[in-house]
């Protein structure tokens, strides 16, 4: 991909784009962070991009979904809204992914009635 740079934080946000997708080619998974404003998003959604192109209807066929997990829920909407809500993209916070995990694990009996309560749990930080 060829990019004119402008300043050193394009310069280092293309350096980026082009080790994830180097990783990506590798069959490899990635992690990134950087500070407010460094491109994440944008290189995110380049490579879920990359990636529906590459390996989309392989996943679909196979039930495999790209997980794509994020802090905010605006960030999660221009994932979604980015990829076309791709049906191979799976764009949620850590919060709710968290919670699809984990929600069906809290089951009681309540042995007078014998019925089937929910137990909810309510996590402080």
């Amino acid at each position: 991909m060829e990019v004119k740079v402008i300043n050193p934080a394009e310069e280092a946000s293309v350096a980026c784009l082009n080790k994830v997708l180097e990783t990506l080619k590798a069959g490899k998974s990635f992690r990134l962070e950087a500070g407010a404003g460094a491109g994440k998003t944008y290189t995110l959604i380049k490579a879920l991009k990359f990636l529906i192109d590459a390996d989309g209807q392989r996943f679909l066929k196979a039930n495999k979904r790209i997980a794509c997990i994020t802090y905010t829920n605006v960030a999660k909407d221009e994932i979604r809204s980015r990829t076309d809500n791709h049906p191979v993209i799976y764009a949620e916070t850590i919060h709710a992914f968290c919670w699809e995990l984990i929600k069906g694990l809290f089951i009681i009996w309540d042995t007078q009635s014998l019925q089937r309560r929910k137990l909810f749990c309510i996590m402080t930080m």
